[in-house]
């Protein structure tokens, strides 16, 4: 279904959701070339059988990187059409650079961004320092936020008198930032993110054995959210929800695939 207004139509997609690969077969199924980028070598691992053109595996560092990256693909293949910045809701720095890239390149992009989940169980709150001024003394709470700030968050909950848990990837690079955080190697679980909302009753078993009191969770949208709603709701578990960032910068933002098609297909 390529269209020959389109020529070649190369597509530079970075991410850091599951929904990546998804998005990268849509386009390869129209016809388009497909250039990923990936932080890490296991989220490059869904990426290993699909014909694309290149699969970049880092952190891209700063506006000029990206703008290096761009100049390239000019060179070598007439550029790209589209930007698709499809990256974590949490991940502002690479978006930020992102749109500050394109705009002085002159580079069309897209930001596909998750849509907000409602959150009808759960407590939004907007940051993780909040937590220290919260009623957690004396509860078992458990940290699901990935590794970046987890830190943060548990010297938030020892000055509310919290016992700190943390849910983490299976990475190395996780694992020393959660025992560098003071937890405990007993109270880590390093587990792969859900895949589906069938998938969730190893964290299900897991909120039981530690008798978890609370759950703090991202507003991230998609499975891992609605997941965590499910089982504090399940359990009776307070759910502590922290909000999404907002990305102003982004003058295209689509909250779903379709969108994303309906734009760069005619």
């Amino acid at each position: 279904m390529q269209s020959s207004h389109y020529g070649y139509s190369h597509v530079w997609l970075l991410t850091g959701t599951g929904e990546g690969p998804d998005l990268a077969k849509r386009f390869l199924k129209y016809g388009w070339k497909v250039s990923v980028s990936v932080v890490s070598t296991q989220g490059a691992n869904a990426y290993q059988e699909l014909p694309l053109e290149a699969l970049w595996v880092g952190r891209i560092k700063g506006v000029n990187a990206i703008i290096n990256i761009l100049n390239e693909a000019r060179e070598l293949h007439q550029g790209f059409d589209y930007v698709i910045d499809a990256t974590h809701p949490f991940a502002e720095v690479i978006t930020n650079n992102l749109q500050i890239a394109c705009k002085k390149f002159g580079q069309k992009i897209i930001r596909y961004e998750r849509s907000i989940e409602n959150s009808y169980n759960s407590i939004l709150i907007p940051n993780l320092k909040v937590l220290s001024k919260l009623p957690l003394a004396g509860k078992n709470v458990l940290l699901a936020i990935g590794s970046r700030e987890i830190n943060v968050g548990a010297i938030a909950l020892r000055e509310a008198g919290a016992n700190v848990y943390a849910r983490v990837m299976p990475y190395p690079e996780s694992i020393v930032k959660a025992r560098a955080a003071s937890i405990s190697d007993q109270k880590i679980a390093i587990l792969r993110p859900f895949e589906n909302l069938n998938s969730l009753n190893v964290e299900a078993t897991l909120c039981k054995h530690w008798s978890i009191d609370c759950v703090v969770c991202r507003q991230s949208g998609g499975i891992t959210q609605s997941a965590w709603q499910e089982i504090s709701l399940r359990q009776n578990i307070d759910l502590y929800v922290i909000s999404r960032p907002s990305n102003s910068s982004c003058e295209v933002v689509v909250g779903n695939m379709k969108d994303i098609f309906e734009k760069v297909i005619h």
